[in-house]
């Protein structure tokens, strides 16, 4: 008994074609575009909150450092960061990539420009309201005076 030799038919040898191919990727590409304008405001707000926790953390850091030496602790605002520089206090916080303010009470917000922020030796924190910017997106917070922690957040992100 012999089998005829058929050829193989339409349905066992599919195969995608290149025109195929290239609408599925154009498809993938518009989704991807798509979904950037999504992605960017989250970007920006990761990188607004990293930046004002690392204020928050020197701000607290140097309230403890005030208590324990006794003595004023003044930090100057500058529109890239923070800085300390008194006999046996020193440090530095850099906020790169976003702008800072900052206003204290009775004043208005001003970009950070050598203003001076007082800690106190009982560990009071002057009361400032410090502000974030990065691009459109900004983030404001109240210090509280008693803890140097957040106490109030507003945002426009």
């Amino acid at each position: 008994m012999t089998c005829p030799r058929t050829r193989g038919t339409a349905d066992s040898h599919r195969a995608f074609t290149l025109i195929e191919v290239i609408v599925a990727l154009a498809i993938i590409a518009i989704i991807f575009i798509a979904l950037i304008p999504l992605a960017a405001p989250s970007l920006s707000e990761r990188k607004l909150r990293h930046a004002m926790d690392d204020i928050v953390a020197f701000v607290r850091s140097n309230r403890l450092a005030a208590e324990a030496a006794g003595r004023d602790v003044l930090i100057q605002c500058h529109s890239d960061g923070l800085m300390v520089n008194q006999k046996s206090l020193a440090g530095r916080l850099d906020v790169p990539g976003v702008r800072m303010s900052i206003r204290f009470p009775g004043g208005k917000m001003e970009r950070a420009r050598g203003q001076v922020w007082r800690i106190l030796p009982c560990g009071v924190v002057s009361p400032a309201t410090v502000r974030v910017e990065d691009g459109d997106y900004w983030l404001e917070v109240d210090v509280d005076p008693l803890t140097g922690d957040i106490m109030e957040e507003r945002y426009s992100l």
